[in-house]
Formats: structure tokens, C-alpha cells, sequence
């Protein structure tokens, strides 16, 4: 692997890497359209949840894709910079952007995941917010229809009491 190709291959990452969070980010934000006001059972928050967790599980496959391709990229120039230190002398200062460069690519998707966390973070709070108003609620017609059973059947017993021969 000779200079040129390194760098095309850290561009090429580079380039992915931005596809990537484009693609995640937009479906973040689809996914926080879907929920804004409309959250009203146990059953749509445990849909919202699973699109949560499904993220947090892609944007975590994402690190890992993004910290295996700097692995590979680094390994793959240390390995041929080694083998072909003979033949080759690179300059310090291409050096110093090949890893100045591998430290950007780094920054960026440390950076990414850093702005994603705290909307992740205020989803789950929205969502748990919201559970807790909808059982609230749940409880609420709940006690009125256990109400609405104790007044039944005092007007049966009222009613038999009233017709039973005493």
C-alpha cells in the first residue's frame, strides 16, 4: 500500500463515515417526528423504545465499524511503512497529516456520537415522561370504572334486598 492509496482509503472512510451519520442522524430525527405528541398507550411507548434501542444499537455498530476501519487503516500504513521503509522515504510532514488526518476521522465520529447522545437521552426522558401521564390516566378510569362497579352492584343488592320476601 503506497502513500496515494492510503490517503484514498482514509477519504473513502471519511466519506463513509459521513454517509453513515447522515443515514443515522435522518432516521433520529424521523423516528423523533413519530413521537412528538403522539404517545398515548403502553404500546406505542414500547414501539418508541425498540426504535431507541434499534438506534442506539446501529449508532453503537457505527462506532464499532468506524474504530475498526481507523484500526485497519492505521494497521494496514504501519504495516506498509514498515515493509517499505527501505524503498520508500516519506517525508515527516506526510506523516504528520496521514495521522493528523486518522486523528480528525477519530474527533468526528467521537463528536457525532457526542451530539446523538443527549437527543437519545431527552427521547428516553420524553418517553418516560409520557408512560408515566398515560398510566396516570390508565389509573384514573380505572378507579371510575371500579366505581361505577361498586355503585352496580349496590343498586343489584339494593334491588334483591327489595324484592326478597322478609
Amino acid at each position: 500500500l503506497d502513500l496515494a492509496q492510503f490517503k484514498s482509503s482514509i477519504q473513502t472512510s471519511s466519506k463513509g463515515v459521513n454517509a453513515l451519520e447522515d443515514k443515522y442522524a435522518n432516521e433520529f430525527l424521523s423516528v423523533k417526528k413519530r413521537i412528538d405528541g403522539l404517545v398515548t398507550s403502553k404500546k406505542i411507548r414500547d414501539k418508541l423504545v425498540k426504535d431507541v434501542e434499534r438506534i442506539d444499537k446501529k449508532l453503537e455498530q457505527y462506532h464499532e465499524k468506524v474504530m475498526d476501519k481507523i484500526d485497519t487503516n492505521k494497521y494496514s500504513f504501519e504495516n506498509d511503512l514498515q515493509l517499505s521503509q527501505e524503498k520508500i522515504s516519506l517525508s515527516e510532514n506526510s506523516i504528520q497529516k496521514l495521522d493528523k488526518r486518522m486523528d480528525e476521522l477519530h474527533e468526528n465520529e467521537v463528536k457525532s456520537r457526542e451530539n446523538i447522545a443527549p437527543l437519545i437521552c431527552n427521547f428516553k426522558e420524553a418517553m418516560d415522561a409520557n408512560f408515566t401521564y398515560v398510566i396516570q390516566h390508565v389509573m384514573e378510569n380505572q378507579k371510575f370504572i371500579d366505581s361505577i362497579r361498586k355503585l352496580m352492584e349496590e343498586s343489584t343488592q339494593a334491588e334483591s334486598a327489595g324484592k326478597s320476601p322478609s
